[in-house]
């Protein structure tokens, strides 16, 4: 493996994000309660640095639907659904090949430690500023797919 310096390294990482400011990112929110699922969407949309495309379902059910039937780079998931216990809900998410962003308002939680045990999730708290939901979805992009190194976002049409 070839090490590189760290002018290099600064160089590389900085032609990276710019290249994501240039993409969208495909995200879903699994949220049943419409004010947040909008105020979620709302500081998505308005982030001046990344574009997100952003879809909404309000249930586990219609997650597994939409997620079968459409590109989706990261997840923002509430917990707690009509049709899902939360233990549920992270049994779901487990099975999932996307990054998961957890909104919560508790993160002493059990079933949030549960998730993050498993590795790439990541934990936000409800009452976040539009600058933290961009950053908070973009992060757990850059974890998940920079492991694998395939970050899948689509070129802004």
């Amino acid at each position: 493996m070839k090490t590189v310096g760290r002018e290099e390294l600064v160089r590389r990482v900085k032609g990276y994000l710019a290249g994501l400011e240039r993409k969208s990112v495909n995200v879903l929110v699994v949220e049943d309660s419409p004010t947040d699922a909008h105020l979620i969407i709302r500081a998505l949309e308005k982030s001046r640095r990344h574009a997100f495309k952003v879809a909404h379902v309000q249930s586990l059910h219609e997650a597994e639907e939409y997620c079968y039937a459409n590109q989706i780079d990261v997840i923002v998931q509430d917990l707690t659904l009509p049709d899902s216990r939360k233990k549920d809900t992270l049994v779901w998410m487990l099975k999932q090949e996307y990054p998961i962003v957890v909104i919560t308002g508790d993160e002493s939680d059990e079933t949030v430690s549960e998730a993050f045990r498993h590795g790439r999730r990541l934990s936000c708290q409800r009452d976040f500023s539009e600058r933290e939901a961009a950053r908070c979805v973009m992060y757990a992009v850059e974890r998940f797919y920079g492991q694998k190194r395939d970050l899948p976002v689509q070129e802004q049409s």
